[in-house]
């Protein structure tokens, strides 16, 4: 038994590249801001960082007020480092450049916004965006694709402008069923009324003797 592949896809219609009313124009802006992700991953980091180094030094600081010492950070060494280091010494160099490059890096994750991943619908009523999380897309897509005579699973993943689905079907000559499921995913996205056509590409994974 073997494996093969089929695959399908659609390209954008034509009005979807000759451009778009200002209206549609003012939902992707709203979209863009309320939409995009948050640099949540960073932010957990650094506050939990900043929070342990913190927690640490406030137990050895108070532990020295007692005069019982836990010893959790070797103070008397970074003590004598601090007193026997130049400022052009290449380890204070170091550090500082390495510091400088963290700081950027943490500022420019900051300033800059994060990927939008929701994808705009038309709206009946102007100055309001409705948008579509890709997660939501994909079943939908997915849905659409095991809706088909022939698909056994489906799977489906959005971004980029593109939806892929992969489909496995029990059906040893699955000639012609990559172009129904792209059909099939096609009409269902389309009944959503997205602003941007998206690229709807789907592979068949059959089995031939």
């Amino acid at each position: 038994m073997t494996t093969t592949e089929q695959t399908a896809a659609t390209e954008p219609s034509p009005a979807d590249r000759t451009g778009h009313s200002e209206d549609e124009q003012a939902v992707r802006r709203t979209v863009t801001r309320q939409y995009r992700t948050r640099r949540t991953v960073p932010a957990v980091i650094v506050a939990l960082l900043i929070a342990a180094a913190s927690i640490v030094i406030a137990i050895e600081a108070i532990s020295r007020l007692f005069d019982q010492p836990l010893g959790l950070l070797p103070v008397e060494a970074l003590g004598d480092l601090g007193r026997e280091t130049q400022w052009n010494d290449p380890l204070t160099v170091t550090v500082a450049i390495v510091a400088i490059l963290l700081g950027l890096l943490l500022l420019v994750l900051a300033l800059t916004p994060g990927r939008v991943r929701a994808r705009p619908l038309h709206s009946a009523r102007p100055g309001v965006a409705v948008a579509v999380a890709p997660g939501d897309l994909e079943r939908l897509a997915a849905q659409a694709a095991e809706a088909v005579d022939g698909v056994d699973h489906a799977r489906a993943s959005a971004g980029n402008g593109r939806v892929s689905v992969r489909v496995d079907s029990p059906l040893h000559d699955a000639g012609g069923l990559d172009e129904q499921v792209q059909q099939a995913v096609s009409e269902r996205l389309d009944q959503l009324g997205l602003l941007d056509e998206p690229q709807v590409r789907v592979s068949v994974r059959h089995r031939e003797d």
